[in-house]
């Protein structure tokens, strides 16, 4: 189950980052025509203000991107299988494990 679990939360790291990629793209594009609105009638002012916008969304983009791989490995290297949620898989439905979680999670709410 934990190498099953562990491979499938390796497979969303591309998907996260690139889903930073597509944000990215639709703020420039959110920023362009509003500059475009606003600034259409000084050239050099908007283009200054976009290239400025772009790097500081690359920037911005490049952090992210950090933060989501830190993000992943750690969901990677620990998986709590002792969690509520899990624990119908492993034949403890309604039963007390070491950690002190009594039966499984039937609500929205969570026991941690």
């Amino acid at each position: 189950f934990t190498s099953v679990v562990k491979k499938y939360i390796g497979e969303t790291r591309s998907s996260c980052n690139r889903i930073a990629e597509l944000v990215s793209s639709e703020v420039f594009k959110i920023v362009e025509k509003s500059g475009a609105e606003n600034f259409g009638t000084y050239p050099d002012l908007l283009a200054e203000i976009m290239s400025f916008c772009q790097e500081k969304l690359s920037a911005t983009v490049s952090e992210a991107k950090k933060h989501i791989n830190l993000y992943v490995d750690a969901e990677h290297a620990h998986i709590n299988t002792k969690h509520p949620d899990f624990v119908v898989f492993d034949g403890r439905e309604n039963s007390e494990d070491d950690n002190g979680y009594k039966g499984v999670n039937r609500g929205h709410e969570h026991n941690i």
